[in-house]
């Protein structure tokens, strides 16, 4: 196969609020660069598969993969218009919050699951 580059693909994934269909536009892949921009993201501590996340650290987290993930939304404001899709604009959300980390989490664990973890059903709505 030879070397790969990062084809700059995207994924839309549904994202169920309040009964209502929304969707987060992400990446299907990532290059070396995006994976390099998430380090600074995660736990500096030596953790083993499994273990706990601190609060702070699973926000931090979330904020690393929005700003490495997703390419753009369905959010609108009052008269319709586009709400950018924005680490600033994320941390406004006040309702979806949980449904949008839970796909942007899921989409990013299944980009590295090995083979077992690939077969096993979602648990999501995407």
């Amino acid at each position: 196969m030879g070397f790969k580059f990062g084809s700059g693909k995207t994924i839309p994934k549904p994202v169920i609020v309040d009964g209502e269909e929304e969707f987060v536009i992400l990446r299907e892949e990532v290059s070396r660069e995006v994976r390099n921009s998430l380090v600074p993201f995660f736990p500096e501590r030596l953790m083993e598969v499994g273990d706990p996340v601190t609060i702070q650290e699973g926000v931090k987290m979330q904020d690393g993969l929005f700003e490495a993930l997703v390419v753009d939304w369905s959010a609108k404001d009052e008269k319709g218009k586009a709400i950018p899709a924005t680490l600033k604009n994320y941390h406004a959300m006040t309702s979806g919050i949980d449904e949008l980390d839970a796909v942007i989490a899921e989409h990013f664990n299944a980009m590295f699951a090995t083979e077992d973890e690939a077969g096993k059903p979602s648990t999501s709505q995407g």
